[in-house]
């Protein structure tokens, strides 16, 4: 078959994939009123899928986006106004961890969740790196530490201001705070050419940080070693990350402690035109 199929028993001629259709490659048939892909349509076509899950009649198939793996949205699980803005205000950077490895089975969960993150033209052009060792994640904070030595001996007033100071002490001291004791680390990597990469980057480790709430995990972004790793030779050689690519690194663990209230930010700042 071709990249599109329409069962013509189950079309009601109504259009709604023609007008969905983000590229506009789908067109109606003026002699039979059923959809179909332009010519050149199959290599234009980022396989979003969207043809197939907003026809309410189950009639467009799609060769690289099999109906089975797009289940049916079940309303009873939509998140009311109330419920989505607590959920997002209980949404905390977790800075004390337990110090317990998250199991692999939940870590695979999590990103599974994650991956629906929107990219750039639907290309899905991120890997995904976890690092589980503990040791391995305790090397990572060590050659922070060092970067940071370094910047306090060529630049001590900067180091001072930027709170470096203080942590090279806390790490003398036995107290991590880089990734304040979490012992998993997850790092988006944009792929090779991805010309949304950071954007692309940065929207799934923000899907990731929202996912690991009902996982019982706790998150933080890892700004600090995410700086040492791009500046830093020896711990982006270490962290086996890609030349030339664009990451970004979370801490992941189960959080020491729980919260009880939502704590006030700014009112926004809104322009209106």
């Amino acid at each position: 078959m071709g990249l599109l199929k329409v069962d013509e028993s189950r079309c009601k001629k109504d259009g709604i994939c023609s007008q969905e259709c983000p590229g506009g490659l789908i067109r109606i048939n003026s002699k039979t009123g059923y959809p179909g892909i332009i010519k050149g349509g199959d290599k234009a076509c980022i396989r979003c899928g969207h043809c197939v899950v907003v026809c309410p009649n189950d009639a467009m198939t799609h060769q690289d986006i099999a109906i089975d793996d797009c289940p049916p949205i079940q309303k009873k699980f939509f998140l009311n106004a109330e419920q989505v803005e607590l959920f997002l205000r209980s949404r905390r950077s977790i800075r004390v961890f337990r110090g317990t490895p998250v199991e692999k089975e939940k870590l695979q969960q999590l990103v599974e969740m994650a991956r629906y993150a929107p990219t750039g033209h639907n290309a899905g052009a991120i890997d995904w790196i976890v690092y589980t060792k503990v040791e391995e994640v305790k090397t990572f904070v060590a050659l922070t530490v060092d970067w940071m030595r370094d910047i306090a001996k060529k630049q001590p007033e900067m180091a001072k201001n930027m709170g470096m100071t203080k942590m090279i002490k806390d790490w003398d001291n036995g107290v991590d705070s880089i990734l304040r004791g979490a012992v998993n680390l997850i790092v988006t990597q944009s792929a090779d050419g991805a010309i949304t990469g950071k954007q692309d980057c940065d929207i799934a480790l923000s899907y990731l940080e929202l996912a690991a709430v009902p996982l019982g995990l706790g998150t933080c972004w890892a700004g600090l070693l995410t700086m040492a790793a791009k500046s830093y030779a020896p711990l982006k050689e270490a962290m086996r990350l890609a030349e030339g690519q664009y990451y970004y690194a979370m801490m992941v663990g189960y959080p020491k402690f729980k919260y009880s209230r939502l704590p006030m930010r700014k009112e926004p700042h809104i322009i209106w035109r």
